[in-house]
């Protein structure tokens, strides 16, 4: 009970702090910590002279990558990865000395004050990152090592070879991090602590909604709110761990969800940089239907990619607009064009629909867009009630391969910047012409034209 009580002890002593926001502790009590858990230990062993840890990292997780050898031993460098008690290790590093595997090596002496840190699931730092909230433990060197020259390549028979000891030393002690030589977090000593208490296992988007799946042992109860929206989003956990919050209509980079219990965080994801991971496995996603997509877009506000438009075109003047507009979003990133929405004061905007006895209107988008943009651009149109109002979409694709202009002698190209279009300027022409190149696939040798 006394070991599990120092980590407890420490996580609510940061149980408001943000994630990365280091706290400063003694060394022994960064000690303690230590000897609160159990370690899969990975550790550089300098054999140049008297042989002497390099960099030590400590992992007490739910699950870890191994490499699987105890020992691997280069000509300059050995690695070190083993099951270890915490309590055995903190007493190597008071004593400064230790041994494993039959290698004998000094533990060079640390400062006496150390840093801790909590992350939350999935965050990363300096390379590296956890499917769980992590605390993290730093302790550095009293006085730097004896330098040594890091140049050559490490080869040994069977083993991997690297340009250097940092490379090695970034593969044998971040396994399936990915982190670099050059990214090494700078510390000497490194201790990753999983809090499995409660955390973040997967997220689901919808249009309207996110559905959670959270783990851990104290999952029954647990709060979770989305907050930095107007409307504060909150839920209580039952024992299944699943919950559904409704989602705002434009996700904005402030915007939270966190997960508490009793005053203090658990784990928390910031939306905003959640929603680009796509490919990742914790995040999936379900596209929205046109009609959905058009409620969303219609009350996000006029950007790079949206526009709105009071009513249809009528007039020669606002067709060579739509022209325009969507000449602007072919070359650029694609847009939506909706029909159907005015601007309601300085800053809002009011769905108001267009005619809803407006006959073949999409038809006749359609006829002004091939009439007046070359080549053809890929457009859909999507006609649809929201709020029981007629809307009219142009969805826009994106360029690819090709740019657009007005069909006019001579041609007009224009971009879009921000939420207005422009005229493009002979260097963006000339920029969009070398992008184009570039795509083309290479003609084959034998190619004459």
């Amino acid at each position: 009970m006394a070991r599990t009580t120092a980590i407890t002890a420490l996580l609510n002593r940061l149980s408001t702090t943000s994630g990365g926001t280091s706290e400063q502790l003694t060394l022994d009590e960064v000690l303690s910590v230590i000897a609160a858990t159990n370690y899969i230990m990975r550790a550089a062993i300098e054999l140049r002279g008297e042989p002497h840890a390099r960099a030590i990292v400590l992992d007490a997780l739910p699950e870890t990558t191994r490499l699987g050898h105890v020992l691997t031993r280069y000509s300059r460098i050995a690695f070190l990865e083993v099951a270890m008690q915490g309590r055995t290790l903190a007493k190597w590093i008071r004593e400064g000395t230790a041994q494993v595997a039959g290698l004998k090596f000094t533990i060079p002496e640390l400062q006496a004050w150390a840093t801790a840190q909590r992350h939350p699931s999935r965050a990363n730092w300096a390379g590296v990152s956890f499917d769980w909230p992590i605390l993290r433990c730093e302790a550095r060197l009293s006085a730097p090592l004896p330098s040594q020259p890091d140049h050559g390549f490490l080869i040994a028979p069977g083993l991997p070879t690297f340009s250097s000891s940092g490379e090695a030393i970034a593969h044998y002690l971040y396994p399936g991090h990915g982190v670099r030589g050059q990214n090494i977090p700078d510390a000497f000593l490194v201790a990753h602590i999983a809090d499995t208490r409660c955390w973040l296992s997967h997220l689901h988007f919808t249009p309207t909604h996110v559905a959670i799946r959270l783990e851990g042992a104290h999952v029954d109860g647990a709060r979770v709110e989305l907050i930095g929206i107007p409307e504060r989003q909150e839920k209580t956990v039952g024992r299944s761990g699943r919950i559904k919050l409704r989602l705002p209509a434009g996700i904005e980079p402030e915007q939270i969800l966190i997960v508490s219990r009793g005053g203090a965080w658990l784990d928390y994801r910031f939306l905003g940089r959640t929603l680009r991971f796509e490919s990742r496995a914790d995040t999936t996603f379900e596209p929205p239907d046109r009609s959905t997509q058009v409620a969303l877009l219609a009350v996000q506000g006029e950007q790079q990619t949206i526009e709105y438009k009071r009513q249809l075109p009528a007039t020669e003047s606002e067709r060579v607009k739509l022209a325009r507009t969507v000449v602007a979003f072919a070359n650029t990133r694609g847009g939506y064009l909706i029909y159907g929405v005015e601007r309601e004061g300085a800053s809002g905007w009011q769905i108001v629909g267009v005619d809803p006895a407006a006959a073949n209107a999409a038809d006749d988008l359609i006829r002004t867009i091939r009439n007046r943009v070359t080549p053809d651009p890929e457009v859909e149109i999507v006609d649809t009630p929201v709020e029981g109002r007629r809307l009219i979409a142009v969805f826009v694709a994106p360029r690819t391969r090709r740019f657009f202009a007005l069909n006019t002698t001579p041609p007009e190209f224009y971009v879009r910047r921000q939420a207005n279009n422009f005229p493009a300027t002979l260097t963006e022409i000339r920029e969009l012409a070398e992008t184009l190149a570039e795509q083309q696939p290479p003609r084959p040798p034998w190619s004459t034209f």
